[in-house]
């Protein structure tokens, strides 16, 4: 959660995690150059870095600095059910409006919940939810600030907020929660999921590792007492900053006997992924993933934070309007890949923050362009995927141009390209379809078609931050392209018959596979790879070949035995045939077969 002031950022960035040179490529400044500008990006109103000139091959040219406002009258977009934002309406804070938030796609909305300002009752925050129910946004409530100095304990010095006492106490024992109890079972109706404090890793926890392990535990047992289907959000921890504390808190709940009888005391990991935690080779994510105790890796993790300052004009630390839009797409693009099941942007408004301002729109109810880049994530990124790729290395002469890449997905094969580096990058591709559809980060969209099975992007220079803390990396990629390949319909792969009954223990299997083209698809993409099982009698199946690309396989099996066997297939857009359409070949072999080679036909290509 920013706060005001550059003492706040500076302790958010400066002061970094301390966890050896693995994490020392962490990416929170760019190149030490001149300001920073949107290079290679034609002006707000035509198309972003000039996208038909990116389609033919080129580079478009330097253009002038974006202007603040987005395009104007943007039509509302569905709400994504990974997508969610922060203080959309909070109550005596920000004109932010529950409309605006869902035209932008969000689904969700999260506030605090502040004990302390309850003390004066739940007036504003009935409000807040009955205006966030009205249009079909869930509230995500992180629940803070323990009312001072009853519900504090006064031996804990403390910055933000205090440390509640009787944490060692029943949760019933204890005037922290009794409160939770009180505001889940007053909004179970409405409210879902209940985060327990915020960046406790930071300034916002004075308390030790174990004092906030029996926080949770304490929290945890409240609402689920209240209410035992919420789910229960670790608090948000902000990136790797002291990343032995978060460690100490994690073990901490380990090492409680009740932990596992009771999920570890919460059910997914929050995370804040600010600044150009994105913007690096480095899998940041990934690295505090594997940071977990094991029994704990098993948790989805949800983005409960992430943004970047803005204003207008360059300056060091902040993005400009346009670049605001591109980091959008890029950092939450990041957060799919790492499969994080929620992300919500911080935020809708500036909230009156003037020296900081973070919205999607200002005070005023201007639309920034991030906005409309919120509004193309949550239209044309997916919102589930059979699995995913990140490469940095296909032909990019220095190795910094990204794609991420989606199989599977609603609209088939979707990949995101951008650029981290200081330099432009020319990016060579394998093209999965001739035709696919290209999105700029504005909603400009042009058609894409194959030279040769391949695909060439030209990605501009990432801009450059003048940031002291790490020169090395960006805080802003080059602009996102979002690639569609449209190949929505699964293949379908076919056994080749049996006998019904076998004269030989070894039997030979074979299949072929068809892909045809889907209703409203760009084409088909064909056969990737196949899976093959069996199973003996009426068992369970069992998995004889998988990943396979070959078309043959033998089987040896045991005299006087029936076995049936069954095949399905992958498309290259990474559809997948499902085992329920999956036709089934039996043989049974008989009680006095020898073992005899099955010679298959050699057929030539």
């Amino acid at each position: 959660m920013p706060r005001q002031g550059t003492t706040a950022f500076l302790r958010r960035t400066i002061m970094p995690l301390i966890i050896g040179l693995a994490l020392l490529g962490t990416g929170h400044g760019a190149q030490s150059a001149a300001p920073p500008n949107d290079d290679h990006c034609a002006p707000e109103g035509t198309a972003p870095c000039n996208l038909a000139s990116i389609v033919n091959g080129g580079i478009a040219p330097t253009g002038a600095a974006a202007p603040e406002t987005a395009k104007p009258d943007l039509p509302a977009v569905a709400q994504n059910p990974r997508m969610g934002v922060n203080f959309a309406n909070y109550p005596n804070n920000n004109p932010g409006s529950y409309a605006q938030a869902k035209a932008a796609g969000a689904k969700y909305d999260r506030v605090t919940i502040s004990m302390a300002a309850t003390t004066a009752g739940w007036g504003g925050y009935d409000a807040l939810v009955s205006a966030a129910t009205s249009q079909a946004i869930e509230v995500l409530g992180t629940l803070v600030q323990p009312t001072f100095p009853d519900a504090c304990d006064t031996s804990i010095s403390f910055g933000v907020w205090c440390v509640p006492k009787d944490l060692n106490l029943a949760w019933n024992q204890s005037s922290w929660g009794n409160w939770v109890h009180q505001a889940v079972n007053r909004y179970k109706s409405s409210i879902r999921a209940w985060e327990v404090w915020n960046e406790p890793n930071l300034e916002f926890w004075t308390g030790s590792d174990a004092q906030y392990a029996l926080l949770i535990k304490q929290t945890y047992l409240a609402i689920k007492a209240a209410d035992p289907t919420a789910t229960v959000v670790f608090g948000g921890i902000y990136r790797g900053n002291n990343i032995g504390r978060t460690v100490g808190f994690w073990n901490a709940l380990v090492a409680d006997p009740s932990a596992a009888a009771n999920n570890y005391f919460f059910d997914v990991m929050g995370f804040h992924l600010y600044d150009g935690g994105h913007c690096s080779t480095f899998d940041e994510l990934g690295y505090m993933k594997s940071m977990m105790p094991a029994v704990l890796q098993g948790k989805p993790w949800w983005i409960t934070e992430s943004g970047i300052r803005v204003r207008p004009d360059p300056a060091e630390g902040f993005a400009t309007p346009y670049q605001q839009a591109s980091w959008v797409i890029s950092n939450y693009t990041y957060a799919l890949y790492k499969d994080v099941k929620r992300y919500y942007f911080w935020r809708t408004t500036d909230a009156g923050d003037t020296a900081q301002p973070w919205g999607l729109m200002n005070d005023a109810g201007t639309l920034r362009p991030a906005y409309t880049a919120y509004q193309v994530a949550a239209q044309y990124l997916p919102t589930s995927f059979a699995f995913n790729v990140r490469y940095f290395f296909e032909s990019s002469p220095n190795q910094t141009a990204n794609r991420i890449t989606f199989y599977g997905t609603p609209l088939g094969r979707v990949s995101v390209f951008w650029n981290v580096g200081p330099n432009p990058q020319t990016l060579t591709t394998f093209a999965v379809l001739n035709t696919g559809t290209l999105v700029a980060q504005d909603g400009s969209t042009a058609t894409s078609t194959a030279v040769n099975g391949n695909r060439v992007f030209n990605l501009a220079a990432a801009p450059s931050f003048n940031t002291p803390w790490n020169p090395s990396d960006c805080l802003v990629s080059s602009p996102p392209l979002i690639l569609i390949e449209k190949d929505t319909k699964p293949p379908t792969a076919t056994m080749n018959g049996l006998p019904s009954v076998s004269n030989t223990t070894l039997v030979g299997l074979s299949w072929t596979g068809t892909d045809t083209l889907g209703a409203g698809d760009q084409g088909a993409a064909g056969i990737w790879w196949y899976d093959v099982q069996y199973r003996v009698g009426g068992g369970p199946w069992l998995d004889l070949i998988v990943d396979t690309t070959s078309t043959s396989r033998s089987f040896t099996g045991t005299p006087g035995t029936s076995y049936s066997f069954r095949a399905r297939a992958y498309d290259w857009a990474g559809n997948e045939q499902t085992w329920a359409n999956a036709a089934v070949v039996s043989t049974q072999i008989s009680a006095n077969a020898t073992a005899r080679r099955y010679h298959f036909p050699i057929i030539r290509r």
